[in-house]
């Protein structure tokens, strides 16, 4: 009789593909029930905190920008700010803590094997303090946080929270203090698509990855690797 212990031994299942679709799952499951919550919260009490200073460069940080549309959803400047198209970005990892000058972890990074970033986005999420897109990744995310970890001579989270975090991607669309209930409530996001990243930045910036308050302190170049296709999840045609 076959039994589940043998499925655990049998090289076939699941195979690559299908681990990839339910780590997606997984990933994009744990966003909407973060949303969830925090759209209970922003219905019952919008958010009053004022927002961060635009320009105030104070965070050291790796990113990956994201150029995909985003109708826009509110009027920055009332309460709310949304990130213009050249500022969507996912944070691979904040690097505010570590000792370890920029320069000598770029040239860490150039040694090493690291791929181009898949993305699957599929609409909005909620936290209590912004609008997000929600994002899934493949091993690529994962093997490249963890690059960037070992660069910068950062220890890992030691909080579940922490570690639950670090385990998903998001980009940000609006960062708001107040009004939040008007914006919740007209969201909308045509399905799902996909997106690779090819580069990846180190910089000094603010909350927001603004034009004037980002300066530029290395770069990755990840379009010249490649990662095996086996682990690449086949987007159906309406997700392209």
């Amino acid at each position: 009789m076959w039994e589940y212990s043998d499925y655990r031994r049998h090289k076939a299942w699941p195979d690559a593909a299908t681990r990839l679709m339910v780590s997606h799952w997984r990933q994009q499951t744990f966003l909407s029930a973060i949303s969830l919550g925090a759209r209970v919260q922003i219905a019952s009490k919008p958010r009053t905190n004022p927002l961060p200073l635009l320009g105030e460069a104070i965070h050291q940080t790796c990113v990956l920008r994201l150029d995909v549309p985003v109708p826009v959803l509110a009027e920055s400047g009332k309460g709310h700010y949304q990130y213009p198209k050249g500022s969507l970005h996912v944070t691979v990892l904040n690097v505010d803590d570590s000792s370890v000058d920029v320069s000598d972890a770029v040239n860490r990074l150039r040694s090493q094997l690291l791929a181009p970033v898949p993305f699957r986005i599929c609409g909005f999420g909620y936290s209590p303090d912004t609008i997000f897109l929600k994002v899934s990744h493949g091993p690529e995310m994962a093997h490249l946080r963890a690059a960037v970890r070992k660069a910068f001579e950062m220890v890992e989270p030691s909080s579940i929270r922490g570690r639950l975090f670090e385990s998903v991607s998001f980009a940000n669309v609006i960062r708001f203090g107040s009004g939040a209930r008007q914006v919740a409530g007209s969201l909308w996001y045509d399905g799902c698509r996909a997106v690779t990243v090819d580069a990846m930045e180190i910089v000094q910036t603010d909350r927001y990855l603004s034009p004037r308050g980002t300066t530029l302190l290395g770069a990755i170049d990840l379009a010249s690797n490649s990662w095996p296709d086996s682990s690449r999840l086949d987007m159906t045609d309406n997700e392209k």
